[in-house]
């Protein structure tokens, strides 16, 4: 989508924007209704809809769907006057539709078609709600719309979709405030702990193969999540490290996951490194780990 970009914006004035197709795939399906509603301050000020004349086979289910006949298309306009029409309606407004990869990429796919440039920044009230409500079964607009109680329910007709759009943001913008969170803050990534704050928290014996050891964890352990086997290390006297440097002393090997297409981490390739330097760092892998905190177990 070129140098559209998904915000994370908390709008009084914007573009509510729906489309109904005639199926999933922007590369075989096409366009056959557009709506927009103009929206300042939670109120409609205008709004945009048109049927589209040469969508070609209309299929059984959508009409079933939408109730959009293919008499009720051949009186609307051919898509070439819709997307113009449509992007002078919109001009450089910010949009917001709900699952926009469908709409945005649908509207994009047909502009570029006819050599138009559409570009505008969007909101998506589905990453919204899957972030803000993420208890609910799905995030489909009619379900979202259901247990949020909200006066208005999605009808696959592209205004009426895009009122129940408004009303969905409009109370996302109210739960954010409500919460005194910004958008961003929601959104943040999580905070990743800094490894090295993590100090004995209990007495233990000296006599272990741990104690005084600079340890360096990489990949997934099998029974701890990586600050769990970090505390374990601590508290027999190890200084935890986050990366891999000359002060090294251990590095300990979890197991990666088979989507991250790694067989040697870059921190056992930087310790094998430094080994080839004339280092000694000793590089475990999981079960030597567990056995070696087995054993000091078992003694103490």
């Amino acid at each position: 989508m070129s140098n559209q970009r998904s915000k994370l914006y908390l709008l009084d004035e914007y573009i509510a924007l729906d489309i109904e197709t005639t199926g999933y795939y922007r590369d075989l399906d096409v366009i056959i209704e557009i709506g927009a509603v103009r929206i300042k301050d939670g109120i409609e000020q205008e709004r945009f809809n048109t049927l589209i004349s040469d969508a070609g086979y209309l299929p059984e289910e959508i009409t079933e769907l939408t109730g959009i006949t293919e008499e009720m298309l051949s009186e609307g306009i051919e898509t070439e006057k819709a997307i113009r029409e449509f992007l002078s309606f919109c001009a450089d407004n910010v949009l917001v539709c709900h699952n926009a990869s469908f709409d945005i990429g649908f509207l994009t796919r047909t502009a570029e078609n006819y050599s138009y440039s559409f570009d505008n920044d969007y909101v998506c009230t589905l990453r919204l709600s899957r972030k803000l409500y993420p208890d609910f079964p799905s995030h489909k607009l009619k379900t979202v719309s259901f247990h949020l109680g909200l006066s208005k329910s999605p009808e696959h007709r592209s205004i009426s979709d895009c009122l129940v759009t408004v009303e969905l943001y409009e109370q996302i913008k109210k739960e954010v405030k409500n919460r005194g969170v910004t958008l961003d803050e929601l959104f943040r990534p999580a905070y990743k702990q800094d490894l090295r704050e993590i100090t004995a928290t209990t007495e233990y014996d000296p006599n272990n193969p741990f104690n005084s050891l600079n340890i360096v964890f990489t990949g997934t352990l099998e029974k701890h999540t990586r600050v769990e086997g970090a505390q374990l290390v601590a508290n027999l006297g190890a200084k935890i490290q986050n990366n891999v440097n000359k002060e090294t002393d251990m590095v300990i090997i979890g197991f990666y996951k088979p989507h991250q297409n790694i067989t040697v981490s870059n921190k056992v390739k930087k310790a094998m490194a430094l080994n080839a330097k004339g280092k000694d760092i000793q590089i475990i892998d999981s079960d030597t780990f567990y056995e070696w905190l087995d054993d000091y177990t078992q003694r103490n």
